[in-house]
């Protein structure tokens, strides 16, 4: 099993009180598996995201992640976790924007030191697959709205992580394009490998999932395996 999480509990200070983000969550994610949070905002899938990506710390509870405990980890380890092993749509850092389709891609390989000739091949499989190949030395300023979050997508799964996070993925496209980039990113994640967890507010979005985790107030109230 990927992940294992038991008794998972998230606070945060809030005035001189704490505000609960998460409580007792408990959830298995197999390898290659495809998972969906759902909810209304508020009910915790961001929050479950931010834990499932190590991006914050969580101390209570237990998080196996590929057989390592990841609760109480140190922010080194939990970098090193994000770096080895997972990709990420919707959190990417504003300077990319700056940056060409090639060094975009290029990025997250370079710091797991892959060879230059297994990058070129990367890329050229993803822009294959997206249908973006003769934007690689593209500007992402320059590009339109649905392409950029193509590269978004595509430099998430293009290092072959084991874990894919993607943040509410469609949150500023209508239906058909949301359907179309569901589409892609489970896509990829077969192609490439990977289990992908995204998060959704929208019920016909849920179809492309195997697994379902239904969300309020910090809890996971339901289970859906299809």
């Amino acid at each position: 099993m990927l992940v294992q999480i038991k008794n998972l509990n998230k606070k945060i200070p809030d005035g001189s009180f704490d505000r609960t983000l998460l409580q007792d969550i408990d959830l298995t994610i197999a390898e290659n598996e495809i998972v969906a949070l759902v909810g209304t905002s508020g009910a915790g899938k961001t929050a479950l995201l931010r834990a499932l990506g190590c991006i914050e710390v969580v101390r209570e509870g237990e998080y196996l992640f590929n057989g390592v405990q990841v609760v109480n980890l140190a922010e080194s380890g939990l970098a090193n976790m994000r770096r080895q092993y997972m990709g990420f749509i919707g959190f990417e850092p504003e300077f990319i924007e700056q940056m060409t389709v090639r060094e975009c891609l290029s990025m997250p390989l370079t710091a797991l030191s892959v060879s230059y000739k297994e990058q070129k091949n990367r890329m050229i499989d993803v822009l294959d697959l997206i249908g973006l190949m003769l934007k690689i030395d593209s500007p992402l300023s320059t590009l339109q709205y649905y392409e950029r979050m193509y590269i978004s997508a595509a430099r998430a799964f293009i290092k072959k992580p084991l874990l894919v996070i993607a943040d509410d993925p469609c949150k500023q496209l209508h239906s058909d394009e949301a359907n179309s980039y569901l589409t892609l990113i489970t896509t990829l994640a077969r192609e490439f490998g990977g289990a992908l967890v995204f998060s959704t507010y929208d019920p016909s979005h849920l179809k492309k999932a195997q697994k379902i985790f239904y969300m309020k107030n910090g809890k996971i109230l339901k289970t859906e395996i299809s």
